[in-house]
């Protein structure tokens, strides 16, 4: 068979496929966005705070876990409004782009081959960005593979001394991910021990100093340590994105076609000889891909870009070269991209609770009312100045992290609506509620005749209370 030719810049156009999908991807589902600008402010102002201030409770214990990023979003945001973040998750895009491209032609020495794995796996990733810290960790991620592939075929070690500094950078960008440079890093260890290879110890080193720089940041040691000392296994029946994930949702079926065809590759490639970094890579993202949705991204990270550097057949050539105009053609492309991505989103970063915001900014002072509000609503809340009961930052109620009061178990007994709604208000003396019709304690209040709703915004209603009314 002959081999068709393409040159090599025109190949390159497609990597505008992933560019262009970012105009049509609603990235700003996210209410967690609020309370990180406001985090953003505060930090701004009043440097690192080790106590809660957003919320309605008092001295909670707090370790704020994505410090830095919480910074670069509010002084973003500050200046470009929506605009600016919807412009650096492109940008993030294009470093995807670039990292998975350079990642597989370090393995594969074939373009083509990187381009369709760069394609593929930017695309698929593109449905876990939204302006949240874990974009800099799907960065890390892809720089600490990148090294180290780069120090398993070529024994290059200057790359690894790097390392510490991505582990820095990490654990103040996005501090509870930040294990996860060292869950990445296991496969490689465990290559370079069965090979034998005396680089492992160099390796180890490199680790171990990568632990020690982890302490360097505003909370030391409980950042390190952040998944044990303030997650709980009660929140991950509450979240969706910890939910195990099924085959009964769209990301369960796309995960389960993915898994199913690379399990099919490898059979097919039997004879083979794979290698044990990349086996352990894909069983090890399987394993935190079925415990919950999330860590899908990290299976997107581990387990797709290491199955073209096992196929040595192509029949498309692919020759240097190509017209000098391309130049021009991609500034333009790149250009247009980016402003639909921008234009397509931006209009979308709006909290479902604003409407409800402004009646309370319109009637109320926060000083003048006390505030329930429904898990969703309370970050939005707080960003424009008030002190509601509880907010999407799941971890901090928790008494495992407050060092307080178990806030978070209290919040599911009126979830469920398995708890004494009148000693529930009364303990806190609430004057004001912001709440779904449907919800438990909405009932509650819509049957209650000492509440009487004073805003209604298609499925959330504002309650005030006549009892405790100030």
């Amino acid at each position: 068979m002959r081999l068709k030719e393409i040159p090599s810049k025109l190949l390159y156009l497609y990597f505008f496929i992933p560019l262009s999908i970012g105009c049509f991807i609603n990235y700003s589902f996210n209410e967690d966005i609020w309370y990180m600008l406001k985090y953003g402010e505060i930090i701004l102002n009043k440097g690192f705070i080790h106590t809660d201030i957003l919320s309605m409770h008092s001295n909670l214990h707090l370790v704020i876990q994505q410090g830095f990023t919480n910074v670069i979003f509010y002084f973003i945001y500050s200046n470009f409004q929506q605009y600016g973040l919807f412009l650096l998750l492109e940008l993030f895009i294009i470093l995807y782009l670039i990292l998975f491209y350079k990642i597989s032609y370090l393995l594969t020495n074939n373009k083509l081959y990187s381009i369709i794995t760069s394609i593929v796996s930017t695309s698929l990733l593109e449905f876990f960005l939204s302006p949240r810290a874990q974009i800099f960790t799907y960065l890390f991620v892809l720089i600490t593979i990148y090294i180290l592939e780069s120090f398993y075929k070529n024994n290059q070690t200057n790359l690894i001394y790097f390392l510490p500094l991505v582990s820095l950078l990490h654990i103040n960008l996005h501090g509870a991910l930040w294990i996860s440079l060292f869950i990445f890093m296991f496969p490689f260890l465990i290559q370079l021990f069965l090979d034998r290879n005396k680089n492992i110890w160099k390796l180890l080193v490199i680790l171990f100093l990568m632990f020690l720089v982890g302490f360097l940041n505003p909370y030391t040691y409980e950042l390190v340590f952040f998944p044990f000392l303030s997650y709980s296994s009660f929140i991950n029946s509450f979240i969706t994105e910890l939910f195990p994930i099924t085959i009964n949702n769209n990301i369960g079926k796309i995960f389960y076609f993915l898994l199913g065809t690379i399990i099919l590759f490898y059979i097919y490639n039997k004879k083979k000889k794979f290698k044990i970094k990349h086996l352990l890579l894909l069983y090890g993202t399987i394993f935190m891909t079925l415990i919950n949705i999330r860590n899908f991204a990290f299976f997107i990270l581990g387990s797709i870009y290491p199955i073209m550097s096992y196929i040595k057949k192509s029949y498309i050539k692919v020759r240097s070269g190509g017209s000098v105009y391309l130049n021009l053609v991609y500034v333009f492309l790149l250009l247009v991209c980016l402003f639909f991505s921008i234009e397509m989103n931006s209009f979308r970063l709006v909290s479902s609770a604003k409407k409800s915001g402004d009646y309370l900014l319109k009637h109320y002072s926060d000083s003048s009312i006390v505030l329930y509000s429904e898990f969703n609503f309370g970050s939005y809340l707080e960003y424009i100045g008030y002190h509601p009961y509880i907010d999407t930052r799941a971890e901090v109620f928790l008494k495992k992290a407050n060092h307080k009061e178990d806030i978070f178990l209290e919040f599911s007994d009126v979830l469920n609506g398995t708890i004494d709604f009148d000693k529930f208000i009364n303990k806190y003396q609430f004057t004001h509620f912001v709440v779904y019709n449907n919800s438990y304690i909405g009932r509650y209040l819509k049957s209650n005749s000492s509440f009487k709703p004073v805003f209604r915004d298609k499925n959330i209603i504002i309650y005030e209370s006549i009892l405790y009314k100030q």
